[in-house]
């Protein structure tokens, strides 16, 4: 008898994270336009008598009607058009599923997708109903994982991670994640890899399909809407730690790249039923 172990599986591990940031159950009346850097499960537990909301996915001008018991999947960094009106109810779920740090796989998924019956709502109300906070967070885990091995079964030839790619830049990808904040700029990256700028950029985003600025970008959404999950953190503390010249420049850069105000989204980052 023999065994074989997988050792690519064990060692891709290490560098899988989900990061869920985002997880409510309520309305959110909205008619706005944004590229949000997560990746967001969204099902509709209700309309009421509306006729006219809507999510439209820009990239591609697909429309995705509001449909009782619907669920959807809208990738990150794609353009959306939300309408929403108060009669919407729905269970909200925003969360990166990252290879290395800063890099989601889902970053070059190919399409928004809508399941007009949605195959996970007995486990949602059973999650909104739970007491347990441990169990309700391990049973949330088990969704996103399920939904995200259906994700990839449904277009297997999607752009996945390459680790060699990767491990190349795994000095700029450790900076960026240790020392980060609204001051680095891709120049202070080139310097790391000890090349000029434009040959960085260039080579940055030819290996890793994203620009320097854009894993820049997220990198500190990332950061900030962790610190907003806090208890008692105020939206200028956040504003400090992460070297913004100014609590209104934050704000500002916070709602051009989310479509939410930082106080909107910590209002909104928990199951309370509302």
């Amino acid at each position: 008898m023999s065994v074989k172990n997988n050792t690519i599986l064990i060692n891709n591990q290490a560098f899988l994270r989900l990061h869920l940031l985002h997880a409510a159950v309520g309305s959110w009346p909205c008619n706005h336009k944004a590229a949000k850097p997560v990746n967001i499960f969204f099902t509709i537990l209700s309309v009421g008598s509306d006729q006219d909301s809507f999510i439209r996915d820009m990239t591609d001008n697909a429309l995705l009607p509001i449909k009782e018991n619907s669920s959807y999947f809208l990738p990150c960094n794609r353009m959306y058009h939300w309408k929403l009106s108060p009669e919407i109810r729905f269970y909200s779920i925003h969360f990166n599923m990252e290879f290395f740090y800063g890099f989601d796989i889902f970053r070059n998924y190919p399409k928004s997708l809508m399941w007009e019956k949605t195959p996970y709502l007995e486990e949602l109300n059973q999650l909104a109903a739970q007491q347990s906070a441990m169990l309700s967070l391990c049973k949330l885990n088990h969704i996103i994982y399920d939904l995200v091995g259906e994700l990839c079964t449904r277009n297997p030839l999607f752009s996945t991670p390459d680790a060699v790619h990767w491990k190349a830049y795994e000095s700029v990808i450790y900076h960026v994640r240790k020392y980060g904040d609204a001051s680095t700029r891709v120049e202070d990256l080139a310097d790391i890899m000890k090349i000029r700028s434009n040959v960085f950029s260039r080579n940055f985003t030819r290996d890793l399909g994203i620009t320097p600025k854009q894993f820049l970008t997220n990198s500190l959404l990332s950061k900030a809407m962790d610190m907003l999950r806090l208890p008692n953190t105020s939206i200028r503390q956040v504003a400090e730690k992460l070297n913004f010249s100014s609590e209104y420049y934050f704000s500002y850069f916070f709602k051009k790249n989310t479509g939410q105000s930082p106080s909107d989204f910590q209002r909104q980052s928990t199951f309370d039923g509302n």
